[in-house]
């Protein structure tokens, strides 16, 4: 079960929209010496030797606050993929008809039309439904009697989506 959701942490973040991160690992250091360089003229700092360390601690600070912010960010994420799936109401039942998917549990119902969806294929170790780019439904190949049902049920899908 545990690779199984970090294999999923993997897949999902793959398929989330990313930032681009030469804005904020670039750019902002950039603008950062930038800054210290007009400090360094203003209080009348003349020379390398005194202007290079400033410049280096502060972009190493920067970076390093950073990098604890991804850290912390994944950490974070870890923690509530755990929660969610330890609360998520027992197992779901996904049913699929003539008109679209159904899916269940001892908590929650819901149904997506294929309308609402753009594609379904598998992805590493899940069955993964999309609209528009973003996965709307993930489920784990092994729920399904062998992966070929699972390949068929993808298939299945995406012969009855409506491409956005």
């Amino acid at each position: 079960m545990e690779a199984e959701l970090q294999d999923y942490s993997r897949t999902v973040r793959r398929l989330e929209p990313r930032h681009n991160g030469a804005i904020s690992y670039i750019y902002v250091p950039l603008g950062l010496g930038a800054s210290l360089i007009a400090v360094a003229a203003a209080l009348g700092v003349a020379n390398a030797s005194e202007f290079f360390p400033l410049l280096a601690t502060g972009t190493v600070a920067y970076l390093a606050g950073q990098f604890a912010h991804e850290q912390d960010y994944q950490v974070y994420w870890s923690a509530a993929a755990r929660r969610s799936l330890a609360a998520s109401g027992g197992p779901w039942r996904v049913t699929l008809d003539e008109t679209g998917l159904s899916f269940s549990n001892s908590t929650v119902t819901g149904r997506y039309g294929y309308s609402a969806l753009s594609d379904c294929r598998i992805v590493g170790h899940f069955v993964v439904a999309w609209r528009m780019g973003q996965p709307m439904i993930v489920a784990p190949v092994r729920a399904f009697p062998d992966a070929a049902i699972a390949q068929a049920f993808a298939a299945a899908v995406r012969s009855r989506v409506t491409p956005h």
